[in-house]
């Protein structure tokens, strides 16, 4: 009169478990070993960009940097980023520029800044948005250059360069006041490290 229970059913479901257990476990260091291997490629493959950069050799650190941001590395975009920068600014200013190219770098910015927000794998957070900056002028978006010279001279506030490129770029848009303001910004940093001298001729030299 009482239930009666088979314990046929355990081992069938212990040996499923036990099967499924041995299968993660033998699967789990092939993954890890292919993630450690995709990472040493991806590795590999930024050291060659920069050496690639080196030799002033862009076109091919772009190649290098392209199959190395594939894996979503917000690292290897910075560094497309700068190369395309370089090769979009071997004409030397904004309005010899290759316009094409800078509008590649400020995407590839913009990817890597979305992908590390606070620029944690960059050295010199303000070098990102000086040449963002750069590129934006060389494609005609004045306003957001000015925003991202903001942005650069926030992050190193003791560079007396850095207030130089508002000036010039304010100039050029006819906003004589700021650009005066930008200008004496300049001067009072290069004064307080001494270097003003050095300053004042560069501007000389470049009207």
């Amino acid at each position: 009169g009482g239930y009666t229970f088979s314990m046929e059913a355990k081992p069938t479901n212990s040996k499923k478990l036990l099967t499924a257990a041995v299968v993660i476990l033998l699967s789990a260091p092939s993954a890890f070993a292919a993630r450690k291997s995709a990472q040493a490629g991806q590795k590999a493959l930024m050291n060659a960009g920069i050496a690639s950069m080196k030799d002033r050799n862009y076109g091919q650190a772009i190649q290098e940097f392209t199959q190395a941001a594939k894996g979503g590395s917000a690292e290897a975009y910075f560094l497309l980023a700068y190369a395309r920068y370089q090769k979009a600014f071997a004409g030397g200013t904004p309005e010899n520029a290759d316009r094409k190219e800078a509008a590649s770098a400020i995407k590839a910015y913009n990817t890597a800044i979305a992908l590390d927000p606070g620029l944690d794998t960059v050295t010199a957070p303000y070098r990102v948005y000086h040449s963002m900056g750069l590129c934006y002028e060389a494609v005609g978006a004045d306003e957001k250059a000015i925003e991202a010279y903001r942005k650069a001279f926030q992050s190193s506030p003791n560079n007396p360069m850095l207030p130089l490129y508002a000036a010039r770029l304010r100039y050029r848009m006819n906003d004589v006041p700021r650009s005066a303001a930008n200008l004496a910004l300049a001067l009072r940093k290069a004064r307080a490290a001494n270097k003003d001298k050095a300053l004042v001729k560069m501007v000389k030299n470049d009207p």
